[in-house]
């Protein structure tokens, strides 16, 4: 798993600090695990799905997951984001705003091949590449750039890491791990149906990726043609 970037405003986001919080149940609860520790789920199973779940989570909605960070840019106009961001979501402030590429082709073909400069005044965004951007004017090697960018969330190694989420996501996670316990054993009277709502539940506080993709995305408002 990459090395996460700083964020530069790390108080933007409010993470949970009780490792497993809500999924503490499945240590404790006689409901969920009505014999002694590890045998019916066991913590490694419960951890790895913790982890397929904030996986899951990322794809479906990203900005659960974003950071404000400085982007160092490379020379030249296209720029790919750091091992450690899943996508752009955005440029923030007024000083550099986004345009449609194809209008910045329209303008001057040759446009991503002019003069380096180290002022930015446009960025471009394609959904299709969602690691790329372009940057108005070519830009000089060394440049930084304040991103908004969803960040990889660090691995859950034990069940005393923390959940790399906000709190409000927890209840989440939770239902995500529902779905996969109960689906581990669907066989048992009620689990087939208890999974098939979690996943519900799940789905439901994500939403589906194609909605979310016009969420999430620097493109979702008009720009200029």
């Amino acid at each position: 798993m990459p090395h996460k970037a700083q964020p530069l405003n790390k108080k933007s986001t409010s993470r949970s600090s009780n490792a497993f919080s809500g999924v503490s149940c499945f240590f404790t609860c006689p409901r969920h695990r009505p014999r002694r520790r590890g045998t019916r789920w066991t913590d490694p199973e419960l951890i790895r799905w913790v982890n397929d779940g904030l996986h899951a989570m990322m794809e479906m909605k990203p900005q659960a997951f974003s950071a404000v960070v400085a982007a160092p840019l490379v020379a030249g106009a296209e720029q790919t984001l750091a091992a450690a961001h899943y996508r752009l979501l955005d440029v923030p402030g007024s000083a550099v705003t986004r345009v449609a590429k194809n209008h910045l082709d329209a303008e001057d073909m040759g446009w991503e091949g002019g003069e380096e400069s180290a002022t930015l005044y446009h960025y471009c965004y394609d959904e299709n590449t969602p690691r790329i951007f372009y940057v108005y004017p070519p830009v000089i090697a060394g440049t930084e750039l304040r991103i908004t960018a969803a960040v990889y969330p660090d691995e859950v190694t034990t069940d005393e890491s923390e959940i790399p989420l906000p709190e409000t996501y927890l209840p989440t996670i939770v239902d995500y791990l529902l779905f996969r316990a109960y689906g581990k054993h669907s066989k048992a009277q009620g689990n087939e149906r208890r999974s098939t709502e979690a996943f519900t539940r799940f789905a439901g506080g994500m939403g589906v990726k194609a909605t979310n993709l016009g969420q999430t995305s620097p493109n979702t408002t008009e720009v200029g043609s």
